[in-house]
């Protein structure tokens, strides 16, 4: 018996130890599960936003297809599998033997396509941007007389990410304070950030907006502000006081809600302030 073939009759088994039909089955791969859900947040949201419905929420010991498919059977019988989508290579793998199921990708990689079966859920993070241009522009005015600087940091990898930047600096205008831009067309290392970092005029501004996707952490590693815009993460220190988040419950709701067979779907990311937080000076 081939592998393929031992992991289905194995999967089928647990099919009928778990003999129950569910709305939708929502897999996490080990990495996501260990990460993003490590407090079980993100479970907990998915339950918040499914009221009602039968969501059961499994992780897969590999982040391989056949390990997936046996992770999805063991969640219960459904037609409708939501996943992050970072899986989206092993997903389009697999969803070609599993054609009674709609796979969901929550967080594709936009401007890229998929296979059948397969429906991306993208974020439109335009809007938040614009909020996020806005935020800075609010607190540099009722804290200018204590900041000597805000530094903007930017990932400038793909036409999105320039869009995205370009929104921001048009609703952040002219605030009271000196306002310096640094965008990188590749991720940028540790010694990179801290030479971006240096102010030769000043020891540091007080607000940094850090955009850098993956090198997110990194940057929080080498910035002296004590205020931290970023994108990504929610309050992962108090120096963070807001956050372009891309919240993968929502896509959740957005496949719950879908009907048959949609093509695509965008939904807005959201922006999240942090008001308890009161970082001023350098």
């Amino acid at each position: 018996m081939g592998r393929w073939a031992l992991l289905i009759l194995v999967s089928a088994v647990a099919l009928v130890i778990t003999g129950c039909t569910v709305d939708a089955v929502v897999l996490f791969d080990p990495v996501f599960a260990a990460t993003a859900d490590a407090d079980g947040a993100i479970t907990r949201q998915i339950a918040n936003v499914s009221p009602g419905r039968r969501v059961r929420v499994v992780s897969s010991a590999a982040p391989t297809a056949e390990e997936l498919l046996v992770a999805i059977r063991s969640g219960g019988r459904t037609d409708r599998v939501i996943v992050p989508g970072l899986l989206s290579g092993e997903v389009e793998r697999l969803a070609p033997d599993l054609p009674g199921v709609r796979f969901f990708l929550v967080d594709h990689g936009r401007g890229s396509t998929v296979g059948g079966g397969v429906t991306p859920i993208t974020f439109d993070r335009t809007s938040a941007f614009s909020q996020a241009g806005r935020y800075i522009a609010d607190w540099v005015d009722r804290h200018h007389a204590q900041s000597p600087g805000v530094l903007l940091l930017f990932s400038e990898e793909s036409p999105i990410r320039v869009a995205e930047r370009d929104a921001l600096l048009e609703a952040l205008g002219e605030p009271q304070a000196t306002v310096r831009i640094q965008g990188f067309a590749s991720r940028p290392n540790r010694d990179r950030l801290r030479e971006a970092v240096r102010w030769p005029e000043q020891t540091g501004p007080t607000m940094v907006g850090l955009f850098l996707a993956g090198a997110n952490a990194t940057a929080r590693e080498v910035v002296t502000a004590s205020a931290i815009v970023t994108e990504g993460a929610h309050r992962v220190s108090p120096r963070v006081v807001a956050s372009v988040s891309n919240e993968f419950a929502d896509g959740v709701a957005a496949a719950l809600a879908a009907g048959e067979n949609p093509e695509g779907i965008t939904i807005p990311a959201r922006f999240l302030r942090f008001p308890n937080t009161e970082a001023v000076g350098p």
